[in-house]
């Protein structure tokens, strides 16, 4: 067995503040937990593979609205399968799916085993055997592969003219969000940290996410150090100081 599997966590950038979950700390609000390995967390990108309606929906709107990609964060990793297993359970409980009103996951299941109790009927088989024909299972193609990496990039499809019209003709009367309008959005949603290193260095934190990436530091933890519950992560600590 190998300690190969990981958690993972969408988090909605429209929305950041405090999202506390008995022992489960965010910065934004969570809107899918998952398991994986490899490239599994960011396979969600990928339209043709997400069966998810509500999850891919979600994911659509905030493309189109943010102009952006969800935040995607390994919330755990290194880990046996069942130990991620049981995680992916337990986050999904505290969590709360949003189908059952419980809270605002876009889960369809309570995760670790699949759908309990569902069964594709002969005809929806069918279909999904014809679709994987000639498909390498397991693993991506390069186009696939670049399709996502452009996504990640923020790289737009470009749109015929045709499709540029009808884009135009549906906007006419309606309010149209401008990059600038982004901006300041993005700004004043954004939450301030100051994060003290091993060297007695504050450093003024706008962005948890891409801070925790750079310095190669697990984000649950060092979300449970700015929320008390935690002393230390990777040699950072909080700070109440101003730099």
């Amino acid at each position: 067995m190998e300690n190969r599997f990981y958690i993972y966590v969408y988090l909605d950038p429209r929305k950041s503040g405090k999202y506390n979950y008995g022992e489960y700390h965010f910065d934004y609000e969570p809107f899918y937990v998952g398991k994986g390995t490899g490239n599994r967390m960011y396979n969600h990108l990928c339209k043709s593979i997400n069966y998810n309606k509500i999850f891919k929906n979600k994911i659509k709107k905030i493309q189109r609205i943010c102009n952006c990609n969800p935040i995607i964060i390994k919330y755990q990793e290194m880990l046996l399968e069942q130990v991620a297993f049981d995680i992916e359970r337990s986050m999904v409980k505290t969590i709360g799916r949003s189908d059952l009103k419980l809270g605002p996951l876009c889960n369809l299941t309570d995760a670790g085993e699949g759908i309990s109790g569902y069964h594709h009927i002969k005809e929806t088989k069918e279909k999904i055997r014809k679709s994987l024909l000639g498909k390498k299972h397991g693993s991506m193609s390069e186009e696939t592969k670049e399709k996502i990496r452009k996504v990640n990039l923020g790289i737009k499809r470009p749109c015929s003219e045709e499709t540029k019209r009808k884009i135009s003709i549906n906007r006419k009367g309606k309010f149209i969000i401008t990059d600038s309008w982004r901006l300041k959005q993005s700004i004043s949603h954004r939450k301030i940290y100051y994060i003290k290193d091993s060297n007695g260095k504050i450093h003024k934190i706008d962005n948890l996410p891409v801070f925790c990436k750079i310095n190669n530091i697990n984000y649950g933890n060092m979300s449970s150090v700015l929320n008390n519950n935690r002393r230390s992560c990777g040699g950072f600590t909080k700070s109440e100081g101003i730099l």
